[in-house]
């Protein structure tokens, strides 16, 4: 199960990393417009601009997310499928061993059978003479 920790490890970093990202920009521009000297036309002008930024910010890195997962799911796909192709491989040869070592027995339990017939029919000729 190390591959579902890793996957759940993975989401867990990346949900932290964009939260941290959101909060450090907020923070960021709200602190750097409060500390600004400015009107309060230009204060709303900043803080439109700012938005937009972290807008576009978090769109590019929802985008990248997005191609990441699907990166991923096909990389998984693409291993399950292998791997049930090995096994597929694999589950035939044993059911080919399987074949092969009943058709020996066989074999083998029918020259059985047909020894003790002859061995029959031969102390039943010696027994009539």
């Amino acid at each position: 199960m190390k591959g579902g920790n890793i996957n759940m490890e993975n989401r867990s970093a990346a949900k932290d990393f964009f939260i941290g990202f959101l909060a450090g920009g907020v923070i960021a521009g709200v602190t750097a417009l409060l500390y600004a000297p400015k009107s309060g036309r230009e204060f709303r002008k900043d803080i439109d601009k700012k938005r937009k930024v972290m807008i576009n910010d978090a769109e590019e890195y929802w985008d990248t997310a997005k191609t990441r997962a699907s990166d991923f799911i096909s990389d998984s796909k693409k291993r399950a499928e292998e791997i049930i192709k090995d096994a597929g491989g694999k589950a035939s040869a044993i059911v080919g061993q399987g074949r092969d070592i009943v058709n020996d027995e066989a074999v083998k339990i029918k020259d059985a059978v047909k020894a003790g017939v002859d061995s029959y029919r031969e102390e039943r000729k010696t027994n009539r003479h």
